[in-house]
């Protein structure tokens, strides 16, 4: 039995987006988020600028994107979380794939290279913390029901869960005695949002 054409294709952009994202990520590494063009990127896929712009609108897009997976991670771990359980479990639940998912990565020293152009980059920064908002409100809409949560409250802790995210990730992409992301998170929301 045969895939339907819109599956095919589905898989195929998916491809196409990867192999644009991992060359991209190369030469940033390499060269320096900066000096990198969208003409380098498209020149070492083999395709044509054009082609390069129809599956990112900007370069800054391309990286942003690496880390659409792990938002896509942290809501399917806020959604599979127990009817009920307080709001700061599932947060640190909800995390904790996050953080595994880059102290997993064979190549950790790439991974702080990254979030290193991220944080010293103000578009890529931007982008991100935008990125970043629209999952924040996202996790507030699937903790609010159920149960009804206090409409002040529950927003308020969600955003500290993620400021935690982000302030971790900053230390440890420059503090190369980090060992890992996950401890510098815990430490950070142990801080703020205690038990």
């Amino acid at each position: 039995m045969t895939a339907p054409a819109g599956r095919l294709q589905d898989r195929k952009r998916r491809a196409v987006r990867e192999d644009i994202a991992d060359t991209a990520e190369r030469l940033f590494l390499a060269r320096g988020y900066e000096a990198t063009t969208i003409d380098d990127i498209a020149a070492e896929c083999g395709m044509s600028m054009r082609t390069v712009y129809r599956y990112f609108p900007a370069k800054d897009d391309i990286l942003v994107s690496r880390f659409t997976v792990s938002v896509e991670l942290l809501l399917e771990t806020v959604r599979s979380r127990p009817p009920g359980e307080p709001v700061r479990a599932s947060l640190r639940a909800a995390f904790a794939p996050l953080t595994r998912h880059v102290d997993d990565r064979p190549d950790r020293e790439a991974a702080r290279a990254l979030h290193q152009a991220i944080f010293s980059t103000p578009a890529l920064l931007g982008r991100y913390l935008q990125h970043l908002h629209e999952a924040q409100r996202e996790v507030a809409a699937l903790l609010r029901d159920p149960p009804i949560v206090d409409d002040v409250v529950l927003p308020a802790t969600v955003a500290a869960a993620f400021a935690c995210f982000v302030s971790a990730q900053e230390v440890w992409s420059r503090d190369a005695a980090a060992l890992s992301l996950s401890s510098v998170f815990d430490r950070a929301i142990d801080e703020v949002l205690g038990d």
